[in-house]
């Protein structure tokens, strides 16, 4: 592979993953309110008005949801580091 199509490929992935990563953290971070921010009040409400269980159970669905959009954002990254390896191979092995 041409070293100038190399370098440009490398340059490319690298700035589409740290717009991603970018986006990824506005969008969970700074952006406004999101759907599930609703369920999450609701449950500190129901807390304080002594509904426990309910508030937990709602507490866990929110709980829920982060996990899976944590483990998603790492098998993406995990799937994207491997089908780059194997489509222009790794930094330094030639």
């Amino acid at each position: 592979m041409d070293k100038g199509l190399y370098k440009f490929l490398v340059v490319t992935a690298i700035v589409l993953t740290l717009a991603w990563i970018g986006w990824s953290y506005y969008d969970s971070k700074i952006a406004p309110s999101n759907p599930g921010d609703a369920a999450y009040l609701a449950a500190n409400k129901l807390f304080e008005d002594g509904e426990y269980q309910r508030a937990l159970d709602e507490k866990e669905t929110v709980g829920q949801i982060t996990r899976a959009r944590v483990i998603s954002v790492f098998v993406s990254l995990l799937f994207s580091f491997l089908y780059n390896a194997s489509t222009i191979g790794l930094p330094g092995n030639g």
